[in-house]
């Protein structure tokens, strides 16, 4: 089973991601012969908290991603309604080399504002997928799938 270790930060647990349109909005566009967004760099963070992994709208501005249906989401907050988007996105290693955790085809929603320290909130919806070790005395998390 891959795994990916980070340092358990004061914020919380943080992940390097990219961020992309879902491959099947990236497939369109090559179809037709437009140009692909790039790749957008982003910090994460998992967050229990939420049902659904939300983006921060600079980032699904950057895609240029198209807001799908509407749909109830829990958060810290309570239930709210939220606009769902597609996207993609690595969370990589913190060094080069080593596993990737990749979702070519994923709904998010998008966060009311644009936080000042996160870009992403990883939710449940990822959280079910995953085993997460957290090593208080070590200071470090583990993320294995």
């Amino acid at each position: 089973m891959p795994r990916l270790t980070f340092p358990f930060a004061a914020d919380g647990l943080l992940v390097p991601a990219m961020v992309g349109l879902a491959t099947p909005a990236m497939q369109a566009l090559q179809a037709r012969g437009h140009p692909l967004p790039r790749l957008v760099r982003a910090k994460g963070m998992l967050d229990s908290g939420s049902t659904v992994t939300a983006v921060a709208p600079w980032v699904l501005a950057q895609l240029n991603a198209s807001p799908g249906a509407t749909a109830p989401t829990q958060t810290a907050s309570g239930n709210v309604v939220v606009r769902m988007y597609k996207i993609s996105f690595t969370i990589h290693p913190l060094v080069r080399g080593g596993p990737t955790l990749f979702r070519r085809d994923w709904s998010v929603t998008n966060l009311a504002k644009d936080p000042d320290d996160v870009d992403i909130l990883f939710g449940l919806d990822l959280l079910h997928q995953i085993v997460v070790t957290i090593d208080g005395p070590a200071q470090s998390f583990t993320m294995d799938f």
